[in-house]
């Protein structure tokens, strides 16, 4: 078998398999973490709402700084 066929044998069984659990491993996480904001925010109060966004506000900036 040359190398070209190995490949490309590698790429269709390994690869592309390895590539779409990849994707769905980050879909999940990210509809995870979608579903744990919903939670948050419905047992909140207004005002512990705003609380929260002057939180994630301060901790974005934090972040800002450090990054720069």
């Amino acid at each position: 078998m040359d190398d070209y066929r190995l490949a490309v044998l590698l790429s269709v069984f390994v690869l592309i398999p390895l590539s779409g659990w990849k994707v769905i491993g980050m879909v999940k996480k990210l509809q995870t973490m979608s579903s744990r904001q919903k939670k948050l925010s419905k047992g909140l109060t207004p005002k512990q709402k705003e609380f929260v966004k002057f939180l994630e506000r301060a901790s974005n900036q934090s972040q800002e700084k450090n990054d720069a």
